[in-house]
């Protein structure tokens, strides 16, 4: 009997790690799915650029040095207990690509990036799609003469999408 019981609790813990195993690959999985969605032939000829912004830097962007520039922050809140990463594409008025961006966000913690950030600096107006591994969420804050947030439509949480459907920079 002793026998029995530990082969069912060797079985179990065996079924329990092959099930986290398994959500993990279809982590993976359905990354690699919404990063090739993004990666048209436009937007892989764009440089990928790293941005690692704490958001205790938010607040020095909030007051621009030009009151007539604009920018936007996409915001990105960690709410799962592991590194996170995020990669970003932004798209212009007529639908071309303008730049592509990463970030990592670190576990239960926040990171943005600066619109100026993803299209190199250059003005744009249009919409950033990201695809994100973790649990991950937008938020947005559109920064010129005033401030204000922005609509975000975020996918299930764990799940990989995130559209800002208005980003600016000039």
């Amino acid at each position: 009997m002793f026998h029995q019981i530990i082969r069912t609790t060797l079985s179990m813990s065996t079924l329990f790690t092959l099930l986290f195993a398994g959500s993990a690959l279809a982590q993976d999985a359905e990354m690699n799915r919404a990063e090739r969605r993004l990666m048209t032939d436009d937007v892989l000829e764009l440089e990928e650029v790293e941005v690692s912004r704490p958001v205790d830097e938010l607040p020095n962007d909030v007051e621009p040095v030009d009151p007539d520039s604009t920018d936007t922050a996409l915001v990105f809140s960690n709410l799962g207990g592991e590194r996170a990463r995020v990669k970003c594409v932004a798209f212009n008025m007529n639908g071309r690509p303008v730049g592509r961006t990463r970030t990592a966000i670190p576990a239960l913690g926040v990171r943005y990036m600066r619109a100026s950030d993803i299209s190199n600096g250059l003005d744009f107006v249009g919409q950033v799609h990201c695809a994100s591994h973790g649990k991950v969420v937008g938020s947005t804050v559109f920064v010129g003469r005033g401030i204000t947030d922005l609509p975000v439509r975020n996918g299930h949480v764990g799940r990989t999408r995130i559209r800002f459907p208005l980003v600016a920079h000039y």
